[in-house]
């Protein structure tokens, strides 16, 4: 048996061919928008920054996304513990200079993330979740982080 060649299979059958690259780019949409959520399903209280960038990047799986947010999470409880440690006329972060430049370096991050999008995660993906909806229609595969960059062209 020959393999059939996507040139013949668009010759002979570009309606099978249409219907196939349609099932397919739906399935990337859908296996995308899972990512996306779940992503920002993980965000807990105070790390919702790091959620929406681990859903934004267009790789990181929710898993990947759980586990950076828990990290983040033991490395504050660390820093808070050590702060607990030194009493309440220490100074923030002294004695510990690579820490406190850390934590200047995250909170500048956060910022400039928290400027850049909008105020609730949760909009953002429904919005984002839409537009690779219509980019699909279209014919088009958009990751999260492609769609986003549309969006923000948009807004420009």
């Amino acid at each position: 048996m020959v393999p059939i060649t996507r040139e013949q299979l668009s010759a002979e059958a570009p309606d099978l061919l249409a219907t196939i690259l349609a099932e397919g780019r739906a399935a990337g949409a859908a296996a995308e928008t899972q990512r996306f959520k779940g992503c920002l399903d993980s965000a807990v209280l105070g790390y919702e920054p790091l959620a929406l960038a681990a859903a934004l990047d267009g790789k990181t799986t929710p898993a990947e996304a759980s586990q950076s947010i828990i990290a983040a999470q033991r490395a504050d409880e660390k820093r808070a513990k050590a702060a607990a440690e030194r009493g309440p006329n220490a100074l923030p972060g002294a004695g510990d200079a690579a820490a406190a430049e850390a934590a200047q370096k995250n909170a500048e991050a956060a910022a400039q993330a928290a400027d850049a999008q909008p105020k609730d995660a949760k909009a953002l993906a429904a919005e984002i979740t839409a537009h690779i909806a219509r980019a699909a229609a279209e014919g088009r595969t958009l990751t999260a982080a492609q769609a986003s960059a549309e969006l923000n062209q948009g807004k420009e």
